[in-house]
């Protein structure tokens, strides 16, 4: 999967054709997946997001309901029923129960780095957040990377979110 072209992606409704494509490519239903998510009974009180899991290839979708991507003022949560593709998780092997993610992320980065090789690949200033033990980088370029490493010396997640 192409990370820049994934991030491209970043504000497309989950029906989007172009972004349904993507990952049909890579073999991942989005729009099944979050139906199914819909009917959890997690979904069920928390409709301002919703998420598409691909747990064989490690990763999974964040949505946001319209009315916060879109800051709109009136309204319920889940009502119109469009959401907006806002991040990417990227996981380690058995993070959260998912597979390890093969490809590679941003500058090279790959979920088996370790924390030195990361911050070289990176290059960029990072903030380091002591209490979430991750690292941020904000390059701004309209999206930026956290790095979680759960006190390992490799990532236990990766996210690259949209700004």
């Amino acid at each position: 999967m192409d990370i820049y072209n994934l991030i491209n992606l970043f504000g497309k409704e989950y029906r989007d054709k172009e972004l349904v494509e993507f990952f049909k490519q890579d073999g991942f239903d989005v729009v099944t997946s979050i139906q199914n998510w819909m009917k959890t009974s997690v979904y069920k009180g928390m409709e301002s997001s919703v998420y598409a899991e691909n747990i064989n290839n490690g990763y999974s979708l964040h949505f946001e309901d319209e009315l916060d991507y879109l800051d709109i003022e009136d309204g319920k949560y889940g009502e119109s029923g469009n959401y907006y593709f806002t991040c990417i998780h990227i996981y380690s092997q058995n993070a959260d129960g998912y597979s390890e993610y093969k490809g590679e992320l941003i500058n090279g980065v790959k979920i088996t780095n370790t924390i030195n090789e990361i911050r070289e690949l990176m290059k960029e200033q990072y903030k380091r957040h002591e209490f979430l033990d991750e690292d941020i980088w904000d390059n701004g370029d309209g999206y930026s990377v956290n790095i979680n490493y759960r006190e390992q010396t490799t990532p236990y997640m990766i996210s690259i979110t949209k700004k």
